[in-house]
């Protein structure tokens, strides 16, 4: 702060008082004399307040403790220091009481005048950067407290798109989100696996014809683009449009512009799981039917293995009485008809420790147990 920036109002109803002032202060600060309270207080009413007020107190009219008064309620920060030849304890308290920061006595000693003017000065100049200091904490004790809202809205909206079981539901949710967290407007396009599209305007209903072009030529746009009060963010599965951006306050734009860009990534990384997770539930679907089909498919096979085996054994046995009965009139000595005897209860034998053994129908059966465990951990 310059002396040409430190203004002063001096009030004292003696001229020589106000000539001795003009003489001590007028080259090197912005002075300005008042005869009496009247005047000052009119000079009040039309101009901005200054920032030190050399004040009499004894004065015709309207007095210093009076004028005191008025200055301190126009400017609380102004600094008053009483002119006065009546310095006891009880003017000093009544100065006090009416608002004042300092007493000089008269005669006024010029040296010590400016030396006042100067400490003055530099307690004003403090106050003024501690001022700025203040309001610079303030704004960025502010813009932390905005910027965590505004973050709040990207991590409630992460919450919540958990929670959206398919694309149209995310797309709502996005939109809404925006909305209500950070008053904007927006569309947004969905592009499926097939190539197809899905547009959902700002009132969650399809767009119109007109609107889906305009995202026909964004969507081929780089990944943040910008125009007046609109912006596009794109992904490879989804486009968002926001239409009322606040131009008018380029650091919200910033912020919003970040925030937005999570929040689509965020709904592009869902978009990609919803449809993962659709694809894999028609997968287990099919798995599902396949091996139900296959199961019955085993079983059928494990009854026809079984009869089947059962089958050749009643056979064998059959066969091998028959010849046991027809070598009987085959003219053989006894030892050929004990040989022949041995060979066929063998061969019986023989087939009948084949359906005992672990065979092809017990390898399908494991298979098929497994098939069955199977089934239940793609049900679970």
């Amino acid at each position: 702060m310059t002396n040409t920036d430190f203004t002063i109002w001096a009030i004292d109803d003696d001229p020589l008082q106000r000539m001795f002032i003009q003489d001590e202060l007028g080259e090197d600060w912005l002075l300005q004399l008042f005869d009496s309270g009247e005047a000052v207080l009119a000079a009040l009413r039309e101009q901005a307040p200054p920032a030190l007020a050399l004040c009499d107190v004894i004065m015709p009219g309207i007095d210093g403790f009076s004028v005191c008064r008025e200055l301190r309620q126009a400017d609380p920060r102004m600094q008053i220091v009483f002119l006065s030849s009546n310095t006891g304890n009880e003017a000093k308290l009544a100065g006090l009481d009416a608002g004042c920061d300092d007493f000089l006595d008269k005669p006024i000693d010029g040296e010590l005048l400016r030396y006042k003017i100067q400490l003055a000065q530099r307690a004003s100049q403090h106050k003024h950067q501690l001022s700025a200091e203040i309001a610079n904490v303030r704004s960025v004790a502010f813009e932390a407290m905005t910027n965590a809202g505004e973050l709040g809205v990207v991590l409630e909206f992460m919450r919540r798109s958990q929670e959206c079981g398919n694309e149209l539901t995310l797309a709502s949710q996005l939109l809404e989100t925006i909305r209500n967290g950070y008053d904007l407007k927006g569309s947004i396009r969905l592009r499926r696996p097939d190539y197809s599209v899905v547009d959902i305007g700002a009132d969650g209903e399809n767009c119109s014809p007109l609107a889906s072009s305009i995202l026909d030529n964004l969507q081929t746009m780089e990944r943040i683009f910008s125009f007046k009060n609109r912006m596009c963010i794109n992904y490879p599965h989804l486009t968002l449009l926001l239409h009322n951006m606040p131009e008018s306050d380029p650091d919200r734009v910033g912020r919003l512009r970040d925030h937005l860009a999570i929040i689509a990534d965020a709904a592009e990384c869902r978009l990609q799981s919803i449809r993962n997770e659709s694809q894999l539930q028609r997968q287990n679907q099919v798995l599902g039917v396949s091996i139900h089909e296959m199961t019955e498919a085993l079983t059928s096979l494990e009854v026809q293995h079984a009869r089947f085996n059962t089958e050749i054994s009643e056979r064998v046995l059959e066969f091998c009485s028959q010849v046991q009965h027809l070598a009987i009139g085959f003219g053989l000595t006894d030892e050929q008809e004990y040989k022949l005897d041995m060979a066929v209860s063998e061969f019986g034998e023989t087939i009948r420790q084949l359906d005992l053994k672990v065979g092809t129908d017990q390898k399908l059966q494991a298979s098929l147990q497994r098939l069955r465990e199977l089934i239940q951990q793609s049900s679970a």
